[in-house]
């Protein structure tokens, strides 16, 4: 729990200032809700005794000063709260996706985007909760129970000994449901986040839903992956129900006993109204904290599914990058590899003892049947899959040796077939270096995207696929890498812009390696040599 609590306490504390203001108030909240109950009781016994009516009215006005404030505290506490919650929201989730970037390609292979965005959305939410609402919660329920407990010996030395023979039953009741509840509340998660991740998956893919009339069958997809959320909630519920009756058994048992003993207390004089107000009211109170304490271990265990689901990201094994920057790539070579996805079996494997080498100068056309690992090998030359055996060289280096993070930001363009945007306007994703503006103007009106760079700055959201391909395209080429990767750079293209992409590509041969994943023949045609995989 300690390594829980230090992880998200470095979050909050960048923001430190308002954290100690947040606890500030939370310490006058709880001060004011321990001074209320005196000032009520106080009044009563004015009340009740029919004398010192000015010292009702000046009781009386406390009490509503008091209110006041106490109503201004949590005006300002709540926007404080949303402050410091929402900067360390950020601040957590930042972190989370700085080191999911570090991490190989092949851990978020197993699951779709969207459930392990789901789940970081989620489990951050949570852990910041836990922290900012349970623990300091849990701290300042000690502190008021602790002063509540004297004050309560003060007034009735007998009830108070009642009063605190309930804290065993919490924990016992603790005990029993602790594991239980985590296990229930884990399979509650999990369910959840896949029915999420395919609905999310139906939610990306409506148009192809229709288009190959698919719905009736998605729907039935739907259900079945909802009905382990049904299952799992209701098992869930009812161990959260189990857990909060106990609760409320042992709370009603003790104020049974605080009503029957204060009345009997009354009737003989040895207790006034006012005290048996307070002490009723701190009766109260001390329950409520003592099942907030207590109620720290049932949340915990939900949090820790939070936090170590995260942890799995934050202790992920990150790729590694040599120290090595070339200035120039002349020549890739791949000698003796072998790879496949999963190691336990020999059938899977993509590749064995494959030798190749590419040279500047020349146009690869990489050609096979689907899931024969033409993308893989792109994968693989670009460093981002290391579990392989054999060696890749750039030059004569190995690519372990290489800072293969410098190599794909500046000597190396990538065309793939996820036509993703890092950002929202055509400008904001292609970077016109002056002194290439004459070579940009002539590839932009090759690919027939003039109308986009004409003073109308255009959102990638709104191009036809065929005119994000284009862009994606000049991208690649503006980059001027010495190797340009082409994964189906023509799919979505028509006749002309593909014969034309062919002869950029030609021009562009001289000083690079080109390497071009396709069925097309007019793109095997440029080709100087073609790999068959």
């Amino acid at each position: 729990m300690s390594s829980m609590i230090k992880y998200i306490f470095n979050s909050v504390k960048k923001n430190l200032v308002l954290f100690s203001f947040y606890i500030l108030l939370s310490l006058l909240s709880g001060g004011l809700a321990l001074i209320i109950p005196q000032l009520i009781g106080g009044f009563v016994d004015l009340l009740t005794g029919l004398t010192a009516r000015e010292n009702a009215y000046q009781v009386l006005t406390l009490l509503f000063i008091v209110w006041a404030i106490q109503i201004a505290l949590s005006y300002v506490y709540n926007i404080l709260a949303v402050k410091l919650h929402t900067k360390t929201f950020f601040n957590m989730t930042a972190k989370i996706i700085a080191q999911a970037k570090r991490l190989s390609i092949q851990y978020f292979d197993k699951d779709s985007s969207a459930y392990f965005a789901q789940r970081i959305n989620l489990d951050v939410a949570n852990l910041l909760n836990f922290f900012l609402n349970t623990v300091l919660g849990v701290i300042m329920n000690v502190l008021l129970a602790t002063f509540i407990i004297y004050v309560m010996f003060g007034i009735n030395f007998f009830m108070s000994i009642v009063t605190l023979i309930l804290i065993p039953v919490y924990i016992v009741i603790h005990l029993v449901m602790k594991r239980p509840l985590y296990k229930s509340t884990l399979a509650l998660k999990e369910s959840r986040d896949e029915f999420f991740s395919a609905l999310n998956n139906q939610i990306m893919h409506i148009k192809n839903i229709k288009i190959n009339s698919m719905i009736e069958e998605t729907d039935k997809f739907l259900s079945v992956k909802y009905s382990p959320v049904i299952t799992t909630a209701v098992k869930n519920a009812k161990m959260k129900q189990g857990y909060s009756i106990s609760e409320l058994l042992a709370k009603y048992f003790i104020s049974i006993v605080v009503f029957i003993y204060s009345l009997n207390e009354i009737i003989n004089n040895r207790m006034t109204v006012g005290e048996f107000t307070v002490l009723n009211t701190y009766v109260g109170m001390l329950v409520a904290n003592i099942s907030g304490v207590l109620t720290f271990g049932k949340i915990y265990e939900a949090t820790s599914v939070s936090y170590n689901r995260l942890k799995e990201i934050i202790d992920g094994e990150e790729m590694t990058d040599g120290n090595i920057a070339l200035l120039k790539i002349n020549h890739m070579t791949i000698e003796n590899l072998s790879f496949c996805y999963d190691e336990s079996s020999d059938s899977a494997a993509l590749y064995n003892n494959l030798n190749y080498t590419f040279s500047t100068g020349k146009i690869y056309a990489v050609t096979g049947d689907n899931g024969k690992g033409k993308s893989t090998m792109f994968l693989l030359l670009l460093g981002l899959i290391q579990n392989y055996k054999g060696r890749i060289l750039y030059n004569d280096c190995d690519i372990r040796d290489v800072n293969m993070d410098v190599m794909r930001k500046e000597n190396i363009a990538v065309v793939t077939q996820d036509l993703s945007f890092f950002y929202e306007k055509i400008s904001e994703n292609v970077n016109i270096v002056a002194s290439e503006q004459k070579k940009a103007n002539e590839y932009i009106k090759a690919l027939h995207l003039s109308k986009f760079f004409n003073g109308i700055d255009e959102e990638v959201a709104n191009l036809s696929l065929g005119e994000k391909q284009k862009l994606i395209i000049l991208q690649a080429l503006l980059k001027d890498a010495d190797v340009i990767l082409l994964d189906e750079p023509n799919s979505g293209l028509d006749m002309q812009s593909t014969n034309n992409l062919c002869d950029i590509l030609l021009q562009e041969k001289m000083n690079k390696i080109i390497i071009i994943i396709t069925h097309d023949k007019a793109l095997m045609n440029i080709a100087d040599e073609r790999v068959c995989i």
